[in-house]
């Protein structure tokens, strides 16, 4: 399927969904769909993000975030207040928002505030002082979530903080040159972006991080498979929302197949292995909510494995990583320096 084509059913769906919502404000695309050109095809695995904006008194969908097939197309949609796109510095400044608004992304704007935040974060979203801005916001979630690495009693938990430790190291190299802050292929994109500033030397240390560095292909694929049992599992028993939930649908197995498989079929089996534990932790937590105490023990055998090939098999392991994050993370920032003061992309001012 075209990006043009996903667009017209992403537009549809928002026709037909969101903007008779109460409250509905506008839309727009996000995620790496939206940076595609409208004739370029849309990757296997790959979702349309679509950001529904709803004024802040009105209700909104819980827990805030939903996946659903529509039209063969599967959308991604999360429900956001209206008073965050009133802040334009708030906005430009933002890593998860401001490389979508400086786009072509918009689906639907009734109020007429979009296309006008679009025309501002696209005159000043190269200015550097900007994109520093936007990686001292995920510095500062990546300081804040590895603290949380040993704050939970939750694994689960702990496995999707240390994903958003490890996304967010790859995301500060992909903001500095101008990218989309992807998850699933944060690592494969960071890689690209190091390569391009010759700074390609540096990327083990973010394997490192996750624990991925010295697995093989058939150790991840194993890995995979018993996420897809804990899909299984979390889709038999789910009844408590909770926001990552997203992905707990009997009909959306194909897609977890397909996101899995267009990174290990490509040999980026490495770098896999961040999506792999991410989503396997959801499932878990589903599975810790609702699951019987048989469930919650093979769960937990299950991911104990995944956690074993990635070095961690304690909390003493936790405490170690946190360290190790605290030692790297200078190096990496200083190199994040780097690459925005050599950008060619970036300007000082309007």
């Amino acid at each position: 399927m075209k990006k043009s084509d996903a667009w017209k059913h992403s537009a549809r769906w928002v026709e037909e969904n969101a903007a008779p919502m109460p409250g509905y404000s506008g839309s727009f695309m996000s995620g790496s769909i939206a940076h595609l050109a409208s004739d370029q095809s849309v990757p296997a695995g790959s979702d349309v993000d679509i950001i529904v904006i709803l004024e802040d008194n009105a209700p909104r969908p819980s827990p805030g975030q939903d996946r659903v097939l529509y039209s063969g197309v599967l959308l991604e949609t999360s429900y956001c207040p209206l008073s965050w796109f009133q802040n334009r510095e708030g906005i430009i400044d933002d890593p998860n928002f401001a490389c979508h608004l400086a786009k072509e992304s918009i689906i639907d704007d009734s109020t007429g505030l979009l296309v006008e935040l679009s025309r501002f974060v696209e005159s000043r979203y190269r200015i550097r002082s900007h994109v520093i801005a936007r990686c001292e916001r995920v510095t500062d979630r990546i300081l804040s979530k590895s603290s949380a690495l040993t704050g939970s009693d939750s694994l689960s938990l702990r496995i999707v903080w240390h994903g958003m430790v490890v996304s967010g190291l790859a995301q500060l190299f992909l903001l500095a040159n101008l990218e989309n802050p992807t998850f699933r292929k944060s690592l494969i994109s960071a890689k690209r972006v190091l390569e391009t500033f010759g700074l390609l030397s540096e990327y083990q240390i973010l394997l490192q991080v996750l624990g991925s560095q010295e697995m093989a292909k058939p150790e991840v694929e194993a890995c995979f498979q018993s996420c897809l049992c804990s899909f299984d599992k979390s889709v038999e028993v789910h009844t408590t929302r909770f926001f990552g939930d997203r992905n707990i649908k009997g009909n959306l197995k194909r897609s977890i197949l397909d996101a899995g498989k267009s990174l290990l079929d490509v040999g980026h089996h490495k770098e896999a292995m961040l999506w792999i534990m991410d989503t396997h932790a959801a499932f878990g937590i589903a599975i810790e909510n609702d699951g019987t105490s048989d469930d919650r023990k093979n769960y937990r055998e299950r991911i104990g494995q995944t956690l074993s090939k990635l070095g961690i098999n304690s909390d003493a392991d936790y405490e170690r990583l946190k360290e190790h994050i605290s030692v790297i993370l200078p190096k990496l920032l200083a190199h994040v320096r780097d690459v925005i003061s050599r950008n060619p992309l970036l300007v000082d001012s309007l």
